[in-house]
């Protein structure tokens, strides 16, 4: 999981979060031969890896590598054709709808091309022999692909010449291109824990946003970051965060942030409450950024919302409107938090 959040324009949180049905409409007929392996062919836009993968492949692999590697993965098991016809596979996941076409090229079930609706691949594995054949997207602008064509598994003697293995196991790593919805809750049930609204969508037409959820030292975190368009603006907006907290009592019950440009988030600071509630009173979208509080982002300052920065506080680029803890029959704690932002962020608690 990256933390490497571009200077959120805000609409990072945008993350539609409805992140959906994976629907990969696969045909990919499958026999494995045997022998030794080696890189396939280069296709118009990666040229293979080939990894020693002992029968393995999906995303982790390739994480091995020190790649960053989608959020989410599509794996096909070894499709086949039956009698001749090729079968097209449907997967479906949580989340915005998601669509992959992969199409086998030729009648010997070497070649194959893919396409993506909703969101961009990042890698591709496919399996033969005793390896895999690793595609990797993660250079091309926006960190991915929407396509490419003629992948290939492993060669079988020499590297990047047929013959090649049979197409077999596929894996896809992508990530679900959440756009801008104005006046929309997102979030992400892949990493729950966090919902945004934002009021605007204007200049956030080419940028996309991910979530991601964990723990990290000892806290739970939520983070939401955008890519595409460094010229794109501020939008101010109302998250909605919620989650455990650990330890009994809880060690902290405030929700601390940090949206420093950093490789990693910043350091952690308590969010202060804001100067007023920014909501529309007459909605009843808990996330509604009244009329009168939808610009203003740039400059932060003076802002009618937030407080001006401290020492504690030297951001001052989100603050508190609500936050609650409860414990529920079972013992567990739960934390909840209404905050206003007018960045990307990364939020601890």
């Amino acid at each position: 999981m990256e933390f490497l959040r571009k200077k959120r324009r805000l609409a990072a949180l945008g993350a539609v979060a409805a992140l959906a049905g994976v629907t990969l409409v696969i045909v990919l007929p499958a026999f494995a031969a045997s022998g030794s392996a080696f890189a396939g062919a280069p296709t118009n836009l990666s040229t293979p890896r080939f990894l020693l993968s002992g029968g393995e492949n999906d995303c982790a692999l390739f994480k091995t590598q020190a790649a960053s590697v989608g959020t989410d993965q599509y794996f096909a098991n070894n499709p086949k054709a039956i009698s001749g016809v090729k079968q097209t596979l449907t997967a479906t996941s949580n989340g915005a709808t998601v669509y992959i076409t992969a199409t086998v090229l030729d009648k010997s079930n070497t070649h194959l091309s893919f396409s993506i609706i909703g969101g961009v691949v990042t890698d591709v594995g496919i399996k033969g022999g005793n390896g895999t054949d690793w595609y990797s997207y993660e250079s091309q602008p926006g960190g991915g692909v929407t396509g490419d064509t003629g992948l290939t598994a492993p060669a079988t003697t020499t590297p990047g010449v047929a013959p090649f293995y049979s197409l077999s196991q596929t894996v896809f790593c992508y990530t679900p291109k959440i756009t801008c919805q104005a006046d929309v809750p997102l979030s992400d049930p892949q990493h729950p824990g966090a919902t945004i609204e934002l009021p605007s969508c204007a200049g956030k037409g080419n940028v996309f946003f991910d979530f991601n959820s964990g723990t990290s030292g000892g806290k739970n975190y939520v983070s939401v970051y955008s890519y595409g368009g460094s010229g794109t603006p501020n939008t101010p907006l109302v998250g909605h965060v919620t989650g455990t907290l650990s330890g009994s009592p809880p060690t902290q019950t405030t929700l601390q942030y940090s949206d420093f440009n950093l490789p990693g988030p910043g350091p952690l600071h308590d969010m202060r409450y804001c100067k007023l509630d920014p909501r529309d009173p007459g909605n009843a979208d808990p996330l509604r950024l009244a009329t009168a509080y939808q610009s203003g982002s740039s400059p932060l300052f003076p802002n009618p919302v937030l407080q001006s920065p401290s020492a504690d506080d030297p951001e001052s680029t989100s603050c508190l409107i609500s936050e609650r803890t409860w414990v529920d029959s079972g013992g567990v704690v739960h934390f909840e938090a209404y905050f206003y932002s007018v960045i990307d962020g990364y939020e601890a608690f």
